[in-house]
């Protein structure tokens, strides 16, 4: 009885190892500086984001931020999930990658409209990083 259920156990399981798709590979030793460059822009415009969204809550003219401030906070999550997929190497990073360069970039001409410091060295920030996203992905 046991050996007819290891034998059919066996079979399934040789079934399933021949099914599996195969994982695309992100990193690799050729691309570690790319990676590196990408997950350190990242968490820099994540930083900047966070800042200018809490600085932008403290302007006389907050109200008429609200775009500002609601990209700031979309950016900055887009910004968490790139470097929680890269540090993971997942087969969708580049994925990611490219709609986050795409986030960073409405962030970046968003915040760009406006004189505050915050806003100005967040724009900044979303661009370098929608470029290092991009190259990543390239």
């Amino acid at each position: 009885m046991y050996s007819s259920f290891f034998r059919v156990f066996g079979r399934f399981l040789s079934g399933v190892q021949e099914q599996k798709v195969q994982k695309k590979e992100c990193f690799t030793v050729e691309n570690q500086s790319v990676y590196e460059e990408c997950i350190k822009a990242c968490q820099e415009c994540l930083y900047a984001c966070n800042h200018c969204f809490d600085k932008c809550l403290m302007e006389v003219d907050s109200g008429l931020m609200a775009e500002c401030i609601r990209l700031d906070r979309e950016c900055a999550e887009m910004c968490a999930i790139a470097v929680q997929a890269l540090t993971r190497n997942s087969p969708y990073a580049e994925d990611i990658c490219l709609l986050c360069a795409k986030v960073c970039e409405a962030c970046g001409n968003e915040c760009s409209l406006y004189k505050h410091d915050h806003c100005q060295a967040c724009a900044e920030s979303c661009y370098r990083c929608a470029e290092a996203c991009r190259k990543m992905a390239s």
